[in-house]
């Protein structure tokens, strides 16, 4: 087993075992379809897939580093398997948590590959 396939099973393992601290969430794959330039419209192909995520405020947030509200509304960490979803996370994705839309405005990820860092920003 390489290195990588021991770190991809190492966060396989961590996240079954910080349990309820992982939420789920929707990540939304969103496709750029065509312009319609009579109405200046583009069309969007939109792919949901549950997934786990621990979810921490963005660093420099004013809220309570020890609990984050569904209010929030400032800009979220998710921290996500890679392996939960296919291809590479965008600028053009959501998330959504507890019914509310995070537009994806910086992506990270580990030297292995196993996780992302998405920092989303609430909409609306």
């Amino acid at each position: 087993m390489g290195l990588r396939s021991s770190i991809a099973s190492a966060v396989d393992s961590a996240f079954v075992a910080v349990g309820d601290i992982a939420e789920t969430i929707t990540f939304r794959k969103r496709t750029t379809g065509s312009y319609t330039t009579s109405s200046g419209v583009v069309t969007h192909t939109d792919s949901d897939t549950s997934i786990k995520a621990i979810v921490t405020p963005q660093a420099g947030s004013s809220v309570d580093k020890n609990f984050i509200t569904t209010e929030h509304g400032g800009a979220l960490e998710f921290t996500i398997k890679a392996s939960d979803i296919t291809g590479t996370p965008d600028t053009n994705d959501q998330i959504v948590r507890d019914g509310e839309v995070y537009s994806v405005n910086q992506i990270s990820f580990d030297p292995a590959g196993a996780t992302y860092q998405i920092i989303g920003e609430r909409m609306g």
